[in-house]
């Protein structure tokens, strides 16, 4: 029988590394104390993916407890920051009042408001660029000059569009997830 040269290894455990030459085919310590921190290092190793599991578990049942308005509301955030950034980046000021100071806090200015006309909430032509605390909250969106900015912007058609739109229409879970993640890649196309 012909005897094996035994090559040199690199001790498992990360705290040693040393080198050693193996006594055993299947060895993979220098020795005891080594072979006992390398169970420790996989058990941690494996409680920690376990830890994984479970939170990705409980992000899951979260998020299948959410209402359909929080799941909105969520989806609305991410669209207006989008609308908001549109305008900016397209150099528009405040679509009521023109307003293009860089001092003054913007919002997402709903032409036909989101509580009355749920259904048009993410309609793209029906929310614009607004200074938030003078057009949007103190003249309760300033819509005669709003109209007047729209009209401008998006033309006679488009806006009749909106104006006249009146079809009811009731949000999906994924229907919102699907919004959200459009808007998401939208606005991260933006801001390259």
């Amino acid at each position: 029988m012909k005897a094996t040269i035994k090559k040199p290894r690199k001790c498992r455990n990360r705290a040693c590394r040393a080198i050693f030459t193996p006594s055993r085919p299947l060895q993979t310590v220098c020795g005891t104390p080594c072979a006992f921190e390398l169970v420790l290092q996989r058990k941690a190793k494996q409680a920690e993916q376990q830890a994984k599991v479970e939170r990705q578990q409980i992000k899951a049942r979260k998020e299948a407890l959410k209402s359909i308005s929080k799941i909105a509301n969520e989806v609305q955030k991410v669209f207006n920051n989008y609308i908001r950034e549109r305008d900016k980046r397209a150099g528009y000021g405040c679509i009521s009042c023109g307003t293009k100071k860089p001092d003054i806090q913007y919002a997402a200015g709903h032409y036909r408001s989101r509580g009355a006309n749920s259904w048009l909430r993410f309609n793209e032509d029906n929310v614009f660029l607004q200074c938030n605390k003078r057009c949007n909250s103190e003249l309760g969106s300033n819509s005669r000059m709003m109209r007047i900015g729209m009209i401008h912007r998006i033309g006679q058609e488009r806006f009749d569009a909106v104006d006249n739109d009146n079809t009811v229409h009731k949000w999906t879970r994924e229907e919102l997830r699907a919004i959200e993640a459009k808007y998401k890649s939208k606005l991260k196309e933006l801001t390259k």
